[in-house]
């Protein structure tokens, strides 16, 4: 019997109507995948073809590319193992959120996992520089990532990583990584049929690399015969169903649209995602944890009580298990976890305390530190009590990895040492009580009571609506950030472009046209030694051109200014309206490059893309502006640097223009 497996889909076990836990096409398998299924019904009596050929080559067609770099596997969890099997790592790397099926595969073969948390106030978004910076780190401290998994769009949050480099003329689909392959041998795409095609029951996913030995040291793990025939045939079949991809997407996109701006009519802050499946916070005054579920019961049910009630499974109850979500906790009963090497030590204390009287529910127990954080990152405990000596990892090193990972978990030492040094250090990890063995009942309670009323506190303040206002309006920047580059990044269609900068207080509705101007500043020219002071400040020049712009264009044209997060360009949208024009943008935008090198002693190029009349494109026009600037995207990915359309030269400043 398998246990302590966190996955969707197990509609078996209980009595379920409507499953919401997975993520499947809601169209359902295509009808030539059905038939295929039935065709295979001819071949059951044959083993399957261990190398999938017909399969592989009808994938090789599918994206241009090298059979030989293609693996086939029994779905992509089935991948996941076998890539971790054939690298066996010591240390992986994962941000947080995402898929939990890394962490537990890692965790299977005994890897380390360290985890980069993207939080609230970061928009949830994935941030590539925090990883290398959190990779750097690990390899100063001889604990070297072997291996980094990035899950896009990111489960659960449904975020997309755009990628830096783009041909608008490449056979694949957006934002594909499948260019950068050839340039990247250690990189491997994990894909699969599971969800796009509606085919979880039969299990097909696939890897695509263009290291020879990496697939071969894949290949040579695997367990034999995993693709079955009527998998390998119904593969070959979806991978022809163009339009049912695209009714897919639009199907997705619509039903997305709808359901996040019903979510934010109810009063949830709902992310951006480019999934079939949304992320949000609950902001209404008054919340408890499980009302979303409640009422999705009585929905079921019609409102009729004597109707038989169907049960969903937990994923739809609004809780979310991740590292970075804890902290805001509806629940009567905080959670506890009980870190002793002694078993009957663990025993005895689960036995004595009244812990349902005192506020708790003891939800998990170790043995030893490395235990105690693998089960915290399971089963998120709002209070961790430990021992200090224990084998493997002892209290006080587990005490500070809580503090680095999960600041918001309450810490309560107890130990046999009355030793002032543990104490100071205990202080240090902001461990908040420290009890002597043998533990006294009394003691303990007052302690939990205690940290209970804390707790309740934090939480009432944490629902006051005020406050939560506050952070949305303080998260409110990241999240019009990411929209913005999503914007320039990918078509997005107009309605819901117009309802993004409504609802964002974005003002660049309503005009005839819109232009997208890319700004790079030429810190190879700019003199850090006998410039001005802020010169050696790298970062306070982008704040200082921005701030200029704002100053120059206010009152002339209605503009939009952020940053590029791939290529970290200036970027800046304009409207055009009845009482300017393109010509007019252009000719400022070149007072602007004299204005800014004259007084901030800083050359920049400004690339200006092709006006465009409708929201959609606005990531063409963007394209085209950076194309001024000079750089192009080859069928094969490399960027290259070429100077053209010049149109305006101001001394060392160049204004440049499609």
């Amino acid at each position: 019997m398998l246990t302590g497996i966190r996955h969707g889909g197990d509609i078996y076990s209980r009595d379920i109507f409507l499953d919401f836990s997975v993520n499947v096409n809601p169209l359902g398998p295509p009808e030539s995948v059905k038939e295929a299924v039935r065709q295979a019904a001819e071949y059951c009596g044959l083993y399957p073809d261990i190398q999938c050929r017909r399969l592989r080559a009808a994938l090789a067609a599918h994206y241009q590319i090298d059979e030989e770099m293609i693996v086939c596997a029994n779905g992509a969890a089935d991948l996941i193992y076998q890539l971790i099997f054939a690298l066996q790592p010591h240390y992986a790397l994962l941000p947080a959120p995402t898929f939990s099926e890394y962490r537990q595969a890692l965790n299977a073969f005994g890897c380390r996992v360290f985890s980069v948390p993207f939080t609230r106030e970061e928009g949830f978004a994935i941030d590539v520089m925090k990883l290398i910076r959190e990779a750097k780190k690990r390899i100063e401290q001889k604990t070297p990532p072997e291996i980094l998994f990035l899950c896009n769009p990111n489960n659960p949050t449904g975020f997309e990583e755009n990628r830096e480099e783009e041909n608008k003329n490449s056979p694949f689909p957006e934002n594909s990584l499948l260019p950068l392959l050839c340039r990247f041998p250690h990189m491997i795409i994990v894909k699969a049929f599971t969800k796009i095609y509606g085919m979880a029951g039969l299990r097909l996913g696939y890897g695509l690399s263009a290291a020879p030995r990496f697939m071969q040291n894949i290949s040579s793990v695997r367990q034999p015969w995993s693709v079955s025939v009527p998998a390998q045939m119904a593969g070959i079949a979806a991978l022809k169903e163009s339009d049912y991809l695209l009714k897919t997407k639009t199907i997705v996109r619509e039903g997305r649209e709808q359901l996040c701006k019903g979510l934010s009519r109810l009063g949830f802050l709902v992310y951006p995602s480019r999934a079939n499946y949304l992320f949000f916070r609950d902001l209404r005054e008054g919340a408890e944890e499980g009302m979303l579920y409640q009422h999705c019961l009585k929905l079921l049910s019609g409102g009729n009580k004597n109707k038989k009630r169907k049960r969903l499974p937990a994923a739809c109850t609004g809780r979310c298990i991740n590292p970075v979500n804890r902290g805001v906790k509806r629940m009567n009963l905080y959670r506890i976890i009980l870190v002793d090497d002694e078993e009957e030590v663990r025993k005895s204390i689960i036995k004595k305390i009244n812990w349902q009287a005192a506020g708790f529910k003891v939800v998990g127990d170790a043995e030893n530190g490395q235990e105690a954080l693998e089960k915290i990152e399971l089963l998120e405990p709002d209070v961790v009590l430990t021992d200090i000596k224990m084998p493997y990892m002892d209290g006080l090193t587990l005490a500070g990895k809580i503090r680095e990972k999960y600041p918001s978990i309450k810490m309560v030492i107890f130990s046999g040492f009355d030793d002032f040094e543990y104490a100071k250090q205990a202080i240090k990890f902001n461990v908040i009580e420290y009890i002597l063995k043998p533990v006294n009942v009394e003691e303990l309670t007052a302690i939990l009571l205690k940290i209970k009323s804390n707790l309740d506190e934090e939480i009432a303040q944490r629902r006051d609506v005020n406050l939560l206002r506050e952070n949305y309006r303080q998260s409110l920047p990241i999240i019009r950030e990411h929209f913005l580059n999503d914007l320039i990044r990918r078509p997005v269609p107009h309605k819901e472009a117009e309802e993004k900068l409504r609802q964002y207080a974005l003002d660049i509705l309503g005009a005839k046209k819109w232009v997208v101007a890319a700004i790079d500043i030429e810190h190879g020219e700019i003199n850090r030694e006998d410039g001005l002071s802020f010169h050696k400040e790298k970062d306070l020049i982008p704040i200082s051109i921005l701030q200029m712009l704002k100053e120059m264009l206010r009152g002339s044209f209605r503009i939009l200014l952020f940053t590029a997060s791939m290529e970290g360009k200036q970027v800046l949208i304009a409207a055009i309206d009845e009482t300017n024009s393109q010509t007019g943008f252009i000719t400022v935008m070149g007072d602007v490059c004299k204005e800014i090198k004259r007084v901030l002693e800083v050359p920049i190029t400004v690339g200006i893309g092709k006006g465009c009349t409708s929201l959609m494109d606005i990531s063409v026009s963007y394209q085209s502006a950076v194309d001024a600037l000079g750089y192009t995207c080859t069928p094969s990915a490399e960027m290259s640097r070429r100077r053209r359309f010049p149109v305006l030269m101001l001394r060392r400043q160049r204004l440049l223009s499609m």
